[in-house]
């Protein structure tokens, strides 16, 4: 009888030991499995962030040359200024010679539908300009000129400017894309919102032409 209790108290052990293990392998697995959709989720996150800066930079770089163009001229700034009422007004203005060669497809962003055909509208252009100049020398390199529209700007009472992001498209409170006046092109998460606003006076950010 002890043998057999004994035998049977061993096996009793076993089968719990088998039960544990197996719990611990279930809950390894379900761990590997989020951590899998999680970094699959941030890739996708990243994928989209990449193709808006990409564009991002590409408005940049047709809006640079002309700018510089102006200056060798002696003609005013290309870039925006207090004449126009939103970023759209601007970009449609700028579609039969800054922006000619591209179509309004370009100016949308991850949750903002495109347009196949201009003029574009506010509810598929993904872009705010910082119009707060009338030469663009005065801006410093880092001072954001182009940005999507779910970043915002606020000033303290000491005057300092904070960047905060709002919950709309194209990335809601996760990230931002930020093109400053030198064209350094920047995919800010919110952990490093901050570096939109390097050193940037409130007046440098006086003037925000939004879709």
């Amino acid at each position: 009888m002890a043998q057999g209790e004994a035998g049977r108290s061993t096996k009793r052990m076993k089968i719990r030991t088998l039960i544990s293990l197996g719990g611990v392998i279930v809950l390894t697995l379900a761990g590997l499995v989020v951590v899998k959709v999680n970094s699959v989720l941030i890739d996708r996150h990243g994928s989209r962030m990449t193709q808006t800066a990409s564009n991002a930079r590409g408005i940049y770089m047709l809006m640079f040359p002309a700018e510089m163009d102006a200056f060798t001229a002696g003609a005013p700034s290309v870039y925006p200024t207090t004449n126009w009422s939103s970023s759209t007004d601007y970009f449609n203005a700028a579609s039969n010679t800054i922006f000619a060669d591209v179509a309004p497809s370009f100016f949308s962003a991850p949750g903002i539908p495109y347009s196949a055909a201009w003029p574009l509208t506010t509810s598929n252009n993904a872009w705010c300009l910082n119009a707060s100049f009338t030469n663009s020398e005065e801006a410093h390199p880092d001072t954001p000129l182009l940005f999507t529209r779910n970043l915002r700007f606020r000033t303290n009472d000491a005057g300092t400017v904070h960047p905060y992001l709002v919950d709309i498209p194209p990335f809601g409170k996760k990230g931002c894309v930020v093109v400053g006046f030198g064209g350094l092109t920047r995919k800010l998460l919110k952990q490093d919102l901050h570096l939109a606003v390097p050193s940037t006076p409130p007046e440098h950010l006086s003037l925000i032409l939004t879709p």
